[in-house]
C-alpha cells in the first residue's frame, strides 16, 4: 500500500484528529524544517539539509531528513537518500545532439532517484506503522508531493526542449551507435 493510499484511509478513519491535525499544519513549517540550519554543512559528507520545494526544483543531492526529528536528535534511521542533482535542461534552440542525449540521462537519473525516494519512504512507513502518526503522515505526503511535482515540472520542460529541437533538426536524434552488422547465416 502506497503512503498517500494510507494516508487517505487514515484521513477517513479519523476525520476529527486529521482536521485538527491538518490546521495546525496550516501556513507553519514542519519541525524539522524550523530545527535544521538553512546551510549548514556536515564536515564528513559535505551535503546540505534539504528543504524540498515544489516552486524550485533546484534541491541538490542529500539525505531527506527525518519527519518529526529535531536537532540533535537521533533518527532511528528514519532517512531515505533525496532524489540526485537536479539535471540541467539545454535550449532546445541551439543544444547540439550530445547535450540533448546528456539531459536525457541526468533526466532519467533524477526520475529513477525520485521514484527511489518515494518507494523507500513507503517502505519505512510500511515496516514501522507504529511509529507514524498522522502528522508525521501528512509531513511525509507533502515531501513526496513536493518530489513529484519536481519530476514533473523538469520532465515537462525537458519535453518542450525536445520538441523545440526536433522542430529544429527535423526529427528524432540520430541512433547512439550504430548496429553492429549482423553476419548472414549458414556461412
Amino acid at each position: 500500500m502506497s503512503l498517500r493510499v494510507a494516508v487517505r484511509r487514515s484521513l477517513m478513519t479519523l476525520p476529527v484528529l486529521a482536521s485538527a491535525t491538518t490546521l495546525a499544519f496550516v501556513g507553519a513549517a514542519p519541525a524539522w524544517a524550523q530545527a535544521a540550519k538553512p546551510a549548514a554543512t556536515t564536515p564528513s559528507t559535505g551535503s546540505a539539509p534539504i528543504l524540498p520545494s515544489a516552486t524550485k526544483p533546484t534541491a541538490p543531492a542529500a539525505a531527506a531528513p527525518a519527519a518529526g526529528t529535531k536537532a540533535g536528535e537521533e533518527d532511528d534511521g528514519w532517512t531515505c537518500p533525496f532524489p540526485k542533482k537536479v539535471p540541467t535542461i539545454p535550449d532546445g534552440k541551439t543544444a547540439p545532439e550530445a547535450d540533448m542525449r546528456k539531459a536525457h540521462e541526468e533526466m532519467q537519473a533524477y526520475v529513477n532517484s525520485g521514484q527511489g525516494f518515494i518507494a523507500c519512504v513507503d517502505q519505512l512507513v510500511a515496516q514501522h506503522p507504529d511509529k507514524v502518526t498522522v502528522a508525521k503522515f501528512l509531513q511525509l505526503t507533502r515531501v513526496q508531493d513536493a518530489v513529484v511535482s519536481d519530476m514533473e515540472i523538469l520532465a515537462a520542460r525537458f519535453n518542450q526542449q525536445l520538441h523545440v529541437y526536433k522542430a529544429r533538426t527535423g526529427g528524432a536524434p540520430a541512433p547512439a551507435a550504430p548496429a553492429p552488422a549482423t553476419k548472414p547465416a549458414g556461412k
